[in-house]
């Protein structure tokens, strides 16, 4: 267990935003640490102006997350996710990145095009068994079902 002359001689090399974020979420510290993190930012004698540099810069962080996750998917995003989800790793390897990255929409997004891309080929395949032309006929009814599908594609709650 850490004791506050640890957690001193950690926080004497943190900036200052770092400081401020450990006291604006003490539900992720335990008391030592906030007290130490108090006590680093007395000695600095940090200015009221630098903590309303630090809330303007936390509220547009948090705007931008905001944006990023409701960006919805892009033209050839989509297309991408529809026509290729039958390559299962590597739409899970795009959409973990999405997730990741923070674009939330786009991860929903991406799984729902991969899973009726593939549904719908196989809807494609089936149909377009008994007709002369085969691939041709497959592949209008797969172009076809992609409109479908993003027609009820997720939104931005």
């Amino acid at each position: 267990m850490y004791n506050k002359e640890d957690f001193a001689a950690r926080y004497a090399g943190l900036e200052d935003f770092k400081l401020l974020e450990i006291l604006d979420n003490p539900e992720n510290f335990n008391e030592v640490a906030i007290e130490a993190a108090q006590e680093e930012l007395r000695k600095r004698k940090i200015k009221p102006e630098r903590v309303t540099q630090y809330k303007e810069q936390k509220a547009t962080d948090e705007n931008e997350a905001h944006e990023k996750a409701i960006l919805p998917l892009s033209l050839p995003e989509k297309l991408r996710f529809f026509f290729l989800g039958f390559v299962p790793i590597l739409n899970w390897a795009l959409r973990a990145n999405l997730k990741d990255d923070g674009y939330v929409l786009k991860a929903r997004q991406s799984g729902h095009y991969s899973m009726f891309g593939i549904i719908t080929l196989v809807i494609s395949v089936i149909v377009s068994l008994g007709t002369s032309f085969f691939t041709f006929v497959m592949l209008i009814l797969w172009a076809l079902f992609f409109f479908v599908v993003k027609f009820f594609e997720p939104k931005a709650k």
